[in-house]
């Protein structure tokens, strides 16, 4: 199982790597009409990263198994506040 979730308070994004192919998840994060940035599980089962996020802007996020060309990546979720 591989996740990433908004959290609201703090602005952070929550990876979990639980998929069990020994390569490191990747994160996708999208800021309405701003950005879009990736990030990594670097190896640990749950990664907490500081977002710092414009505010009054919308997220969503997406998960992949791995940064290979054949990893398994999930939908982009619906738009959370910042």
């Amino acid at each position: 199982m591989t996740q990433v979730t908004y959290i609201d308070k703090g602005d952070r994004i929550k990876i979990l790597d639980k998929y069990n192919n020994d390569r490191w998840t990747k994160a996708v994060v999208h800021v309405k009409g701003h950005s879009v940035k990736k990030l990594s599980s670097k190896g640990k089962k749950h990664r907490v990263v500081e977002g710092h996020y414009p505010e009054e802007r919308s997220i969503r996020v997406k998960v992949c198994t791995s940064w290979t060309k054949k990893a398994k990546c999930s939908g982009w979720s619906r738009y959370f506040a910042t």
